[in-house]
C-alpha cells in the first residue's frame, strides 16, 4: 500500500504535469495568435478566415491535438530534468535549452528543407520553442 508521503507526491506530480501542459498550450496561442498572428499568417500563406475555416473542418480534432502536444513536450521536458538529476532552477533552464537545441532545431530544420517553408516561419517556430 502505497504512503501518504508517496500519493501526495503523485497528485503534485499530477497537478504539475496538467499546469505546465496548459501553460505550453496557452503560450503557443498567445505567441500564434495574438502576439505574431499577422506574421505568422503571412508566412504560412494563409489568412484568418481561411485558418478558422480549417479549424471549423478539422473540429474537435485540432484542440485535441494542440493540447496533445503541449502535454508530449511537457512529460519529454520533465524526462529530461528527472534523468538528469538538476538541482535549481537554472540547471533546469539550461537543460530546457540543450533540449530546444537537439530537438527543435533539426525537427523545424527539416521542416524548412523539405516542405519548402521560409526560414523566417522556421526562426519564428524555433523562438516560440
Amino acid at each position: 500500500m502505497l504512503s501518504a508521503w508517496t500519493k501526495s507526491k503523485s497528485v503534485m506530480l499530477g497537478l504539475a504535469i496538467c499546469l505546465a501542459t496548459v501553460a505550453f498550450t496557452q503560450w503557443g496561442y498567445f505567441w500564434y495568435a495574438m502576439l505574431l498572428d499577422d506574421v505568422w499568417q503571412e508566412l504560412i500563406g494563409r489568412n484568418e478566415d481561411e485558418l478558422i475555416a480549417l479549424a471549423e473542418h478539422r473540429g474537435w480534432i485540432q484542440s485535441f491535438n494542440t493540447w496533445f502536444i503541449s502535454l508530449v513536450q511537457v512529460c519529454g521536458l520533465m524526462a529530461l530534468i528527472y534523468l538528469s538529476r538538476a538541482k535549481s532552477f537554472f540547471e533546469h533552464q539550461i537543460i530546457a535549452g540543450i533540449c530546444s537545441v537537439f530537438i527543435a532545431l533539426p525537427v523545424l530544420g527539416n521542416a524548412v528543407l523539405f516542405a519548402g517553408q521560409s526560414t523566417q516561419l522556421w526562426a519564428l517556430d524555433f523562438i516560440h520553442f
